[in-house]
């Protein structure tokens, strides 16, 4: 097993993710896990397409002992991403470029009277939600009033307040972070400290979000299978398990990133040993960044309009990457594209990933917040023979 190490980055937030990995591969003759996308208490939701708006008993330790004692027997050809700093599997993510807030957010304040009161300022008015298309759906937040998480807000209950912003306004976030075995102690790692007010806490929620998610993944997917199966968690009430088939490294796609397309995610996915990880962790961020994108939405209130991040970006050049990968492999890696395409479950998630995707991008294309600069890599995403590569992927 070889591992990376650095230093803690002390960022005041992430919009961006963890970038190194764990490198483990799937041998080919390696028996044993149960075959077959496993969609538990969900329903598959196929409303979008891709070509076009609207179409179509052991405890922790024991198993991750299991892992580690197995790494021996896998070959590297599938790199599995982790963010377990704390728990000797990686190291923290590595920040990237962060839009600063102009002008500050609200601050809530303690106003001295005969007795100490509690009292905040005023939130910014909700904006209107917007309707998202028809073809695929989930429910959206109606936004409920966080008035008195903010207003009673204490660091020493930090984790009780972010659990519950998640479940007002994010339940699949909320049940990402929940799940995951020492919740709290992980979602500590994510904050990274900020919790010192409310929207300090607010600010760290989508960073919290998307690793937790990865985290999820290897609880779920990877350490009960040794690395044979892949565990996405979709939404609250769809999970969606997947054999590993091995495939090319994802930075021979880097080639096509450049000019106005090469963002601050190319250095973070497509270089070193985070280029080294193929489609089903590719798949795994596109997934990851598509939770960040809903937790922005439920909270973009809470800011000044004039306030950018880049969920958008991030998960517009996830879209674009994949589209990329599937050029590469219908054009050069043959036999990987063969295989991908033989997988029936692969498939399925590949068009369950990209319906969703689409449905947030078209809830929240009127919300520029959400953005900073998604324009160019959008229009190429967008474009008929990008998007036809993911439309011939999932044809029959």
């Amino acid at each position: 097993m070889r591992m990376t190490h650095r230093a803690p980055m002390n960022e005041r937030r992430a919009v961006a993710v963890f970038t190194l990995a764990l490198a483990v591969g799937v041998a080919g003759g390696l028996a044993g896990g149960a075959t077959g996308a496993t969609l538990a208490m969900g329903r598959s939701a196929m409303g979008r397409s891709a070509t076009g708006r609207s179409a179509t008993g052991r405890s922790a330790t024991g198993r991750r002992a299991d892992a580690a004692s197995s790494f021996q027997q896998l070959s590297p050809q599938v790199w599995l991403p982790i963010g377990l700093d704390g728990s000797g599997f990686g190291p923290r993510p590595t920040p990237v470029e962060i839009v600063p807030v102009l002008p500050p957010p609200p601050t809530w304040t303690a106003t001295a009277t005969a007795e100490a009161t509690a009292t905040a300022t005023a939130m910014p008015t909700a904006p209107a939600t917007p309707t998202p298309p028809k073809g695929y759906h989930e429910p959206l937040t109606d936004r409920p009033s966080l008035d008195d998480l903010a207003g009673g807000y204490t660091s020493a209950r930090w984790y009780e307040t972010l659990v519950e912003v998640l479940r007002r306004r994010y339940p699949t976030g909320h049940h990402i972070v929940t799940s995951l075995q020492d919740s709290k102690g992980k979602a500590a790692t994510w904050t990274n400290g900020q919790t010192g007010t409310f929207m300090d806490l607010i600010g760290a929620l989508e960073v919290t979000v998307h690793e937790m998610n990865h985290q999820l993944g290897f609880q779920e997917g990877f350490i009960p299978t040794i690395g044979k199966r892949y565990f996405y968690e979709v939404r609250d009430d769809l999970r969606v398990t997947v054999d590993v088939v091995p495939t090319y490294n994802r930075s021979e796609i880097a080639q096509f990133v450049t000019g106005p397309l090469d963002n601050q995610y190319k250095s973070v996915y497509l270089t070193g040993q985070s280029g080294q990880q193929g489609f089903y962790t590719l798949l795994d961020e596109f997934n990851a960044y598509t939770h960040s994108l809903f937790t922005g939405y439920g909270t973009y209130d809470l800011y000044p309009a004039s306030r950018h991040v880049s969920n958008r970006d991030g998960l517009v050049t996830m879209m674009m990457y994949v589209e990329f990968y599937l050029r590469l492999a219908r054009t050069k890696h043959p036999a990987d594209y063969a295989a991908l395409r033989a997988s029936a479950e692969t498939k399925d998630l590949v068009r369950l990933l990209w319906d969703r995707a689409n449905f947030i991008l078209d809830t929240t294309e009127s919300i520029p917040s959400l953005a900073y600069k998604a324009e160019a890599v959008e229009a190429e995403m967008r474009k008929a023979d990008m998007l036809g590569e993911v439309e011939g992927f999932l044809g029959p």
